[in-house]
C-alpha cells in the first residue's frame, strides 16, 4: 500500500468518525428538547355522514406545529418544533 492510499484510508475513517460525532450530538440535542417539549393539543369532534359509519362520532387529538403554524399529528408537530429550535439557533448565530 502506498502512502497516498494510507492517507486516503485514514481520511475516510476520520470523516466517518466526524459524522458519528455529529449524529450523536444531534441525537442528544433532540432527546434534550423532546423532554422539554410541552405541545399544545386540541380535541376535534366530527361526525360521519356517509357510509357504514354514518352517525358515528370521531374524536381526534391534534397538536400544534410551531414551525408551520397548523394543527397536525404529534410526530409532525414535534418535527416542526425541532426545526424551529434549530432554525432559531442558526438565525441567532449560537452555533
Amino acid at each position: 500500500m502506498t502512502f497516498h492510499q494510507l492517507l486516503n484510508d485514514e481520511h475516510a475513517k476520520l470523516q466517518r468518525l466526524k459524522a458519528n460525532v455529529h449524529t450523536r450530538m444531534l441525537s442528544e440535542y433532540v432527546a434534550k428538547i423532546k423532554s422539554a417539549w410541552r405541545p399544545k393539543s386540541k380535541i376535534f369532534n366530527g361526525h360521519h355522514r356517509h357510509g357504514s359509519k354514518s352517525g358515528d362520532e370521531d374524536r381526534v387529538e391534534l397538536f400544534y406545529d410551531e414551525y408551520h403554524h397548523e394543527w397536525t399529528t404529534r410526530d409532525i408537530a414535534f418535527k416542526g418544533y425541532v426545526f424551529k429550535k434549530i432554525s432559531d439557533l442558526l438565525n441567532n448565530n449560537k452555533i
